[in-house]
């Protein structure tokens, strides 16, 4: 069975590590954001219509920016870099010993800010959030 979860841990924490994010999360997994810009990731995968190793995985990607501070750059980046995932699948696609994205099938939707001024401890933030349907295999 493909932990998506542990996938998606992965290979977005290489992204943002690159583009300098403050920390990479699985939703369930937050208790608190210390550090801006924070992206978290919540996933859901079936073997539905594929066959033996492959799966069906719903990601919904957050990302969290300072409320003064909202650089589209950064989002654009983060964009650009889960679309790599399929452009360069074994530079940036792959998660060794856990499961490799193969496709994007469809994107259900760009990163759309979705609030603008939340608050969180000592923090205003705006959020952004996008959504995609994946093909993924495990390894």
């Amino acid at each position: 069975m493909l932990n998506h979860t542990r996938l998606f841990q992965t290979l977005l924490t290489a992204v943002g590590n690159t583009h300098g994010a403050g920390g990479v999360a699985a939703d369930l997994d937050v208790d608190t954001i210390d550090h801006i810009p924070f992206i978290t990731h919540s996933s859901q995968a079936a073997q539905n219509r594929n066959g033996p190793g492959l799966y069906t995985v719903s990601l919904d990607v957050n990302i969290f920016l300072d409320h003064r501070e909202t650089p589209f750059s950064f989002v654009q980046d983060i964009y650009d870099s889960i679309h790599a995932w399929v452009e360069h699948p074994f530079d940036t696609g792959t998660a060794p010993g856990v499961g490799a994205v193969t496709s994007i099938d469809n994107e259900n939707s760009a990163f759309t800010r979705v609030t603008a001024g939340v608050h969180m401890t000592n923090k205003l933030v705006t959020q952004w959030r996008a959504s995609w349907e994946l093909t993924a295999r495990e390894l």
